[in-house]
């Protein structure tokens, strides 16, 4: 029993009754509870402080890697909305993929160019998807505009004024300089979606693609590199970015209620962002899609990406944190065992000036 003095001067005393050995007992509870208290509690904030801290960190490095990412993508006359596609609520991806269910996150894909030249279509033949591209002197040569420019990763966007569209390249014959043609993993993305458009004229612009999304199954944030049109789960295209994610989701940002270089964020369905509410969808107003040439929300008018995460640190309880956390018009996001925190990064695309 820890002796206090009470409890010492009252065992040196001659003649305790038994009411003052209860009371000596119940005096030293009082301060061995008070003790134990003390320790606890200090143990707690030291627990609290630390998962803080590494949550912070955690949301630090994934912000940082956006950072360098979002300006980066798209260059070489790349729309900036040909850049960026986001699948909100991307459950209704094929399972079998890599990509799995994502369980209401959102996935978001991002073309880059290759830097260099680019090729220009001379012909399109629009029943069979065949383009025929451009020669250039080489050497004193005329010559194939894909030799001089290969296509590593034969993905290719033709942009045509702030028409886009993005193929797959595909039997490619650098003799006669034509190429077949099939729908990229960006297609859905594209702002021409007739079969029947000729792409005679269009500047064709390598690029490279990488998908960001949430492994639903193992907790982490991943990159994939799309190197052919397979999304298999074996094809060794992953890396993984970030483990403890529990969401991601993504917003984006307009210019256009007016255009006037200030992104308006009022987390409603009303302001400039798409996705920040869970009303937000593009068959409702303001963000009814509509061409670039009538009133509405042309798709050229898109400034920012804003990125969010739910990460998490082991813990858990009342005095640890929250246990609980959403992220822009994500579900609200709950694990056993884990401190949880939602954190935004709003970012400006690539030669995009916005003043907020």
């Amino acid at each position: 029993m820890l002796q206090t003095p009470v409890t010492k001067s009252l065992l040196n005393s001659r003649g305790l009754t038994i009411a003052e050995i209860l009371i000596a007992l119940a005096i030293n509870a009082v301060i061995v509870l008070a003790v134990v208290t003390l320790v606890s509690n200090t143990m707690l904030s030291g627990k609290t402080s630390e998962n803080r801290q590494e949550l912070a960190t955690d949301f630090g490095l994934l912000q940082n890697y956006f950072a360098r990412t979002i300006p980066n993508a798209g260059g070489m006359s790349i729309p900036t909305s040909a850049a960026f596609w986001v699948e909100n609520n991307c459950d209704q991806k094929n399972p079998t993929t890599i990509f799995k269910k994502c369980k209401e996150s959102d996935r978001l894909t991002i073309a880059s160019s290759d830097e260099g030249p680019t090729c220009t279509v001379t012909a399109f033949n629009t029943t069979t998807g065949a383009a025929t591209f451009n020669s250039v002197v080489n050497a004193g040569v005329s010559t194939c505009c894909m030799t001089v420019r290969p296509l590593y990763r034969n993905q290719v966007l033709f942009i045509n004024g702030f028409d886009y569209k993005q193929y797959w390249v595909g039997g490619a014959d650098t003799t006669a300089c034509t190429a077949t043609l099939s729908a990229g993993p960006m297609a859905a993305n594209d702002n021409v979606n007739d079969s029947t458009y000729n792409w005679a004229g269009a500047m064709v612009v390598p690029i490279h693609i990488d998908a960001f999304y949430l492994d639903t199954e193992n907790s982490t944030f991943n990159r994939y590199v799309y190197t052919d049109l397979s999304e298999g789960p074996n094809d060794g295209k992953v890396q993984v970015l970030a483990d403890r994610v529990f969401d991601f989701q993504v917003a984006l940002g307009f210019d256009f209620l007016p255009a006037d270089g200030v992104v308006v964020d009022e987390t409603s369905a009303n302001d400039e962002w798409l996705y920040n509410h869970v009303n937000d969808s593009l068959t409702a107003a303001p963000f009814v899609y509509q061409s670039d040439s009538i009133p509405g929300l042309p798709k050229n008018s898109l400034r920012m990406i804003a990125v969010g995460w739910v990460i998490g640190a082991p813990g858990g309880g009342s005095s640890s944190g929250a246990t609980q956390a959403s992220v822009l018009n994500g579900p609200v996001r709950s694990r056993p065992g884990f401190v949880l925190q939602a954190g935004v990064a709003k970012l400006g695309a690539r030669s995009v000036y916005v003043f907020d």
